[in-house]
């Protein structure tokens, strides 16, 4: 039998060809030509050797292990390449030929490469079609709010650094401070506040005399003390409380007393939990509205007319009605119950206020490059009427802003924001067509921030020292005028806020609100007459003393 790829010779039986590893086919014939010339394998051979003493060098197939003769290059069994594959007959597994590696560790490892490069387009390719089917799939709800997030992400400096102070406010632990100095007299006080503790301190100096506040909710218990007066006043809403203070107060005033104390140092979350809640509940209301594309727009984007995307959703009375319950929900589940029921009775008003309303407006969201291009909001009441908020760009989305009122088309009203930056000062200016104008100028190296407005009937400037640190911000005012005339002369005013927190201990004699009889009151009374000339300022009047329940009545 004769190969037909390459027209050698092969014996009877074989399954492929020895010279070339062509299959040889049942129906193969004899070629009565003569033979091609064999074609030699590249690189040397061992030759076959016999005789005693010497082994016979065969080929055998590192696939099957079928015996092939040194000539061939493939094995007749199989196919499989034989070049290099020459080994002892006495001992197949030992290699004669050199240094090369055994044929099937040659195919194991070209395996391995070939399934490795295959694991890594499949993860590829896994890659694309996932980002090709979200974008498909994603819904025009999903889109614009992707794009609201995206774009108020992107703002100047100083309001970023107001925002991440004020997200200090958001937390469960933080103190806010405030310094004042006026025509020599002092004030200044910090609120406290930890999960469990709500303090206040107040510190006065007002023409010569001193006066220290102590107060707040701790655990619950409420808890003052005055620094001239060696007594700390106690409150326990959980205590049975049948003094005489008790017996002035009606039933439901005390009831709403230690409600609120209890739940003002309840674990339920800060006010990060709470804008959290609210945000979802948003987003709840979002899921009921049906967004639905608009035709595409052109609007001025980084310099550039760009045809953007449009998404148009109608909000009704309803879906207000519905964002009003569900914030509601979340409001009354963090206020004490008897508070909870008044503010509930109130939500019922709006929401009825809300219905008679007939409340409908449009908004039609533009989106150029998952950002906002522009929003257009046009209300039922004002068919014509449309405010117009075009988001145009520049390094960030956010830098320049144009907001018009128009009416048929035409543009009755504008305003522009917009925002430059040089070096470490930035500049923010909000202009109105009329010529009211609002600048804040922002120095982020040295902290100088400063404000001009002007509406054509007030005149106001205002500037100050702005640091921000990431834990702590503040801000001291150092000059404020009005139409021309500072208010300021050598005074001084600084407010700030801080991760830390530092509650104060009490000090003095324990005197118990809730319990005490009208006998320890009288006595109180007459102990701090004697010995406090603040007690006469507060609870004298010419040479009569005011009692407790004319004080409360």
């Amino acid at each position: 039998m004769f190969c037909k790829q390459c027209g050698m010779e092969v014996p009877e039986g074989g399954m492929f060809c020895p010279n070339c590893g062509d299959k040889l086919q049942d129906d193969t014939t004899q070629m009565t030509e003569e033979p091609r010339a064999i074609q030699e394998p590249e690189g040397p051979e061992p030759k076959e050797e016999t005789g005693q003493g010497q082994n016979v060098h065969k080929r055998f197939c590192p696939n099957c292990g079928t015996e092939n003769s040194v000539e061939d290059t493939f094995c007749r069994e199989c196919g499989m390449p034989l070049h290099g594959a020459v080994y002892s007959i006495s001992n197949p597994n030992q290699r004669i030929q050199g240094n090369q590696q055994p044929m099937w560790e040659q195919v194991k490892k070209k395996k391995g490469l070939v399934v490795g490069v295959c694991a890594v387009a499949a993860v590829f390719a896994l890659v694309v079609i996932v980002t090709v089917v979200r974008s498909i799939t994603m819904d025009p709800r999903s889109k614009v709010i992707r794009a609201v997030v995206a774009t108020m992400e992107e703002t100047p400096e100083i309001v970023k650094e107001i925002k991440a102070a004020g997200d200090i406010l958001l937390g469960s632990h933080y103190t806010m401070g405030l310094m004042m100095e006026v025509d020599g007299d002092t004030v200044s006080g910090e609120f406290r506040n930890q999960t469990a503790d709500k303090q206040i301190y107040l510190t006065a100096d007002l023409d010569g005399e001193e006066l220290d506040l102590l107060c707040g909710v701790h655990s619950g218990v409420f808890r003052a003390a005055i620094s001239e007066w060696d007594y700390v006043f106690t409150y326990d809403p959980k205590k049975e409380n049948d003094g005489y203070l008790c017996e002035l107060l009606r039933k439901k005033e005390i009831e709403q007393l230690n409600s609120m104390l209890e739940s003002i140092t309840s674990d339920q979350g800060g006010a990060k939990e709470l804008q959290k809640e609210l945000v979802t509940a948003l987003l709840k209301v979002s899921e009921e509205l049906e967004f639905k594309a608009a035709k595409a727009k052109e609007f001025k984007v980084d310099g550039k007319g760009r045809e953007c995307k449009g998404y148009k959703v109608r909000i009704d009375e309803k879906n207000v009605v519905h964002f009003v319950e569900y914030a509601g929900e979340i409001m009354t589940r963090k206020m004490p119950e008897d508070l909870a029921d008044e503010f509930a009775d109130s939500l019922e008003d709006l929401i009825d206020e809300i219905e008679d309303d007939d409340f409908d407006l449009e908004l039609t969201f533009y989106l150029y490059k998952k950002k906002l291009a522009a929003v257009i909001i046009e209300m039922d009441d004002y068919k014509d009427r449309e405010l117009v908020i075009e988001f145009q760009g520049g390094d960030y989305r956010m830098q320049n802003i144009l907001l018009s009122l128009q009416d048929d088309g035409d543009t009755y009203a504008e305003s522009e924001i917009s925002s430059r930056k040089k070096g470490s000062v930035e500049t923010i200016n909000i202009e109105a067509e009329s010529g009211d104008y609002i600048t804040i100028t922002y120095d982020k190296k040295s902290g100088a921030v400063s404000l001009e407005y002007d509406d054509g009937w007030i005149e106001c400037f205002m500037e100050g020292i702005y640091k921000f640190s990431g834990s702590e911000a503040s801000f001291e005012l150092e000059e404020l005028e009005f139409d021309g005339d500072s208010l300021m002369d050598d005074d001084i005013l600084m407010i700030y806020i801080k991760k830390d927190v530092e509650i104060q201990k009490y000090s003095g004699t324990e005197f118990d609100l809730g319990g005490a009889e009208e006998d320890d009151f009288e006595d109180l009374a007459e102990d701090l007459r004697d010995s406090s000339e603040l007690f006469e300022d507060l609870f004298y009047v010419g040479d009569n003393f005011v009692g407790l329940r004319n004080f409360f009545y």
